[in-house]
């Protein structure tokens, strides 16, 4: 009866194997007729034939290998037909360097191109190009010119590139109301970054009303923004939850978990918080030597008064040798994404 069983069920995951297998090579042989009829639209002159085999190329879809070059062979062909979306990818290969050499010049010349064409990207990436003075002079209220543009069309990137101007008075007078109105509707969009502005908006009291409201939202947006992997707001969202801002519920366990998610991202905030718990045994066992390493690489991270002081007092606490092995270890360690 076993023996049958085996057999049943070895001959059972053979057929889905050989199913699984046959599904694979009908996607491929469809992928592959579907590349090939691109690529006699695109022969034909068809742009949007022409920039969506550009695009497989791009990202290696659809049984393609990813290549650069017949990425920008292919907008190419599509934006000399005036097709917008080709002349926007043409942009921004020539901004990045990819299937071609790296100019500046030109991307400005198609993002321009696609911009008097309508495409709220080219409008996005040729305000980054004036931020920025990358392919002409810096200017920063032309930057905020084409991010208007974008951002009213419910770009998300444009709408906290707006936003932040705002914040920082960058081509625009610094207004801290018209900031919050942009970052806003980038953090509606789920930006872990417009999340994080906001919520440092709220914290110095200007994202709404009353200090009850300031600290709920506070607390919320840094958390959407933590949970995005932004480690900033991790950091934040772990000293709200340690001190139980506004009334909420401290936990240590919890506020530990961020510190680290947020210190292995290179955060020397976290990190040196880390190394304070490490050292006075808050939330977990008192270790001395993890907190000198914490403490070591919040300083090497950070020009902070005090983060050299505190590894240097955690450091009389540990072993020479123990110290030069982590010493070695505080000089190789690289920030996670």
């Amino acid at each position: 009866m076993r023996h049958r069983l085996f057999t049943l069920f070895f001959v059972l995951g053979a057929l889905l194997s050989a199913h699984a297998a046959l599904a694979q090579k009908s996607a491929d042989i469809q992928a592959a007729f579907y590349a090939g009829d691109l690529a006699r639209k695109a022969g034909e002159g068809d742009p949007v034939a022409a920039t969506e085999l550009g695009y497989l190329y791009q990202t290696g879809q659809d049984g393609l290998k990813k290549s650069y070059e017949q990425a920008f062979s292919y907008y190419q062909m599509a934006a000399n037909e005036d097709y917008a979306e080709a002349e926007t990818y043409l942009g921004f290969l020539y901004t990045n360097g990819l299937g071609t050499t790296q100019n500046y010049g030109m991307a400005v010349q198609w993002f321009n191109q696609a911009v008097a064409h309508g495409n709220v990207n080219a409008e996005y990436n040729l305000g980054n190009l004036y931020f920025l003075g990358n392919g002409v002079k810096q200017d920063y209220a032309k930057a905020v010119e084409y991010y208007r543009m974008a951002a009213e069309t419910g770009k998300v990137e444009a709408e906290y590139a707006l936003g932040t101007a705002y914040l920082e008075g960058k081509g625009v007078t610094k207004n801290d109301a018209d900031a919050a109105k942009w970052l806003r509707l980038a953090a509606d969009q789920g930006d872990a970054r417009a999340e994080r502005h906001m919520a440092e908006l709220y914290k110095a009291g200007k994202g709404a009303q009353g200090t009850e409201a300031n600290v709920a939202s506070m607390f919320d947006l840094y958390k959407k923004a933590a949970l995005k992997g932004d480690p900033d707001a991790q950091y934040n969202y772990a000293v709200m939850i340690e001190t139980g801002a506004g009334g909420l519920t401290a936990d240590i366990d919890t506020a530990l978990k961020w510190y680290w998610k947020a210190a292995n991202q290179g955060k020397p905030e976290a990190q040196h918080a880390l190394g304070k718990a490490f050292y006075t045994g808050k939330g977990t066992q008192r270790d001395y030597r993890q907190a000198w390493f914490w403490f070591a690489l919040a300083a090497k991270y950070s020009h902070k008064a005090g983060y050299n002081d505190d590894r240097d007092e955690a450091a009389e606490h540990v072993p020479a040798a123990e110290l030069d092995a982590d010493a070695v270890q505080v000089a190789l360690w690289r920030p996670t994404h």
